[in-house]
C-alpha cells in the first residue's frame, strides 16, 4: 500500500488502522523483516502524519504478537521461535495434504489435476534448490 493509499478519503477505516495494515503487509512480504526496528518518528514521516495513529499502530502489532518492546531500542519486530515455525510448518503439512485430498477428491478430471499439482510441486522443489526466498513463497502459494 503507497503513502497516498493511506490518505484514501474512501476508505473508512481509520488512520491507525490503515498504517496498521500497510505495516503488517510489509511484514508478511518480507519488506520488513524480524528483527527490525520500528521508530514511530521515521513511520509517522513516511505514513505523513502525527505519531499517535503510528503508536496505535505499533501497539497493535505488538498485541498481535508481530512486535515486542525492547528496552532502550523500542518496538520491534518479533523473530519467531524455532519451537513457533515448527509448528507453524506443521500445521500447514496438514492443511494442504487435506486440500490436496479434497481437490482429487472432488474433481471429475483427476488425472489433470493431479498432473497440475504435480506440476507446482517440481516447480516448488526447482525453486527451492535455486534458493531465491520471495520466489520460493510465490512456488509454494501456487502449489
Amino acid at each position: 500500500m503507497s503513502v497516498r493509499a493511506i490518505g484514501d478519503a474512501h476508505d473508512r477505516r481509520t488512520l491507525a488502522d490503515r498504517i496498521y495494515g500497510t505495516l503488517e503487509d510489509d511484514i508478511l512480504t518480507g519488506r520488513l523483516e524480524p528483527g527490525s526496528r520500528l521508530r514511530i518518528v521515521p513511520l509517522a514521516a513516511r505514513f505523513g502524519t502525527s505519531q499517535a495513529p503510528v503508536r496505535e499502530a505499533i501497539q497493535r502489532l505488538s498485541e498481535q504478537g508481530l512486535a515486542v518492546t525492547v528496552p532502550y531500542l523500542g518496538a520491534v519486530l518479533k523473530e519467531p521461535t524455532s519451537d513457533e515455525i515448527l509448528e507453524i510448518y506443521e500445521l500447514r503439512e496438514e492443511l494442504e495434504a487435506l486440500a490436496v485430498r479434497r481437490i482429487l477428491a472432488r474433481s471429475r478430471g483427476g488425472i489433470l489435476v493431479d498432473q497440475t499439482i504435480r506440476r507446482a510441486f517440481r516447480e516448488l522443489v526447482d525453486t527451492v534448490r535455486v534458493g531465491a526466498a520471495m520466489s520460493v513463497v510465490d512456488a509454494d502459494a501456487n502449489f
